[in-house]
């Protein structure tokens, strides 16, 4: 019996280093020569890199409609660019529409964008008496 489980423990050992060794292998496949980086042109425009074409943000399944910081941007919903680029929502404010807004007693955006309250918001819910 001590013999089968010294040989199920190296059996067992030899597994888990072949495991171990074959995770940190990168495939050859997936890497890119530095020397063909050099040669190939830039690659093509995306919503990541509209500086030089704004236009691409125009385009179906964008991300947004504006170009801020080479990003494509949705300036009604973006806390960092809130209506127009660069204006930043304070800490704690959410972007709705364009406008920076206290969920948490926002009367007119109540615990979520565009949720309405007939009297009062409070820690984001109507009417909330506690």
């Amino acid at each position: 019996m001590g013999k089968a489980i010294v040989v199920f423990l190296m059996a067992l050992a030899v597994a888990f280093a072949a495991v171990v060794g074959f995770a940190d292998a990168t495939p050859p496949g997936l890497r890119r020569s530095r020397f063909l980086a050099t040669k190939l042109p830039e690659p093509p425009l995306a919503w990541g890199n509209c500086e030089k074409r704004p236009a691409v943000c125009k385009e179906h399944g964008s991300p947004g409609k504006d170009c801020c910081n080479d990003m494509c941007t949705d300036t009604k919903k973006n806390s960092g660019h809130c209506g127009l680029c660069g204006k930043k929502c304070k800490y704690g404010d959410t972007c709705c529409d364009g406008k920076c807004v206290d969920l948490l007693n926002d009367k007119k955006n109540c615990g979520d964008c565009n949720v309405q309250c007939s009297n009062k918001c409070r820690s984001g819910m109507c009417n909330y008496a506690g």
